[in-house]
């Protein structure tokens, strides 16, 4: 995947310990998600209806889409966010009024920040579009670490690195929080060939933050697991796709 400074060291990116990833690793890794279409199809849904079984049968609804500092002037094709421990991260990819599309990395800003962040990084490639040499001192952004390129042609065979527009410490290590299950997804798709087949939610799956609230004994899809995890970022759906991918793995190795 042409990551080289990169390690996940969980599934869902919800500890802080040995995981970090770069701007630029963070940029291909999106794209490679992108070309999976299992995962871009989770993008930009506005509505998503989860059909659970169990004893706790339901239908719970995933929404996406709310408007902020960036999607008031660019469109937001699809991409993940990240926020641990004050880092707070968006990857993302996005297509400009003028039909430009870009692949970017916000890395390590601040929560009220991360947002007018990107628009300002897509600011900037804009005006590096127009001019490689154009002056952007005067766009501050507020991330430590920051990535932007033209989308391309082919993003899954995309030698790295790919011509970046603008970059702030493009290798240095941060804190990848929920980016993390970018690769969770990624992996779930090379090892589980039917999406709509049901697995069950364990207790040892069970873990806090955002998302549906899920239940010891919940059934759900895997293509479910996925949009728990993208859209409102489930680290139980993160949890238990590893214990079953990894299972898999494991089961292969024999």
């Amino acid at each position: 995947m042409g990551l080289t400074q990169t390690r996940f060291a969980d599934p869902s990116g919800y500890k802080i310990g040995k995981s970090a990833i770069t701007p630029e690793d963070a940029v291909n890794l999106i794209l490679q998600a992108d070309s999976r279409r299992a995962i871009s199809q989770t993008w930009g849904k506005p509505v998503y209806h989860m059909h659970v079984k169990g004893s706790h049968a339901r239908t719970d609804t995933i929404t996406w889409g709310r408007r902020n500092a960036f999607t008031t002037f660019y469109k937001l094709l699809g991409g993940k966010t990240g926020t641990l421990a004050g880092c707070h991260n968006a990857v993302f990819i996005c297509r400009t009024p003028g039909g430009n599309r870009f692949v970017a990395a916000i890395i390590n800003s601040s929560w009220d920040q991360r947002w007018p962040d990107a628009k300002k990084l897509i600011d900037i490639a804009r005006r590096r579009c127009m001019n490689p040499e154009a002056d952007v001192s005067d766009i501050k952004l507020k991330a430590t670490g920051a990535y932007v390129a033209l989308y391309p042609s082919h993003p899954q065979a995309t030698a790295r690195p790919l011509e970046s527009l603008y970059s702030r410490e493009p290798s240095t290590e941060h804190v990848p929080a929920s980016v993390t299950k970018v690769m969770t997804a990624i992996c779930l798709l090379d090892w589980v060939t039917d999406l709509d087949a049901y697995f069950e939610i364990s207790g040892g799956d069970m873990m806090p933050g955002s998302g549906p609230k899920f239940h010891v004994g919940d059934s759900i899809t895997f293509r479910d697991a996925l949009h728990a995890m993208f859209l409102p970022s489930s680290n139980t759906a993160a949890v238990a796709i590893a214990r079953i991918v990894g299972k898999k793995i494991l089961e292969a190795q024999k």
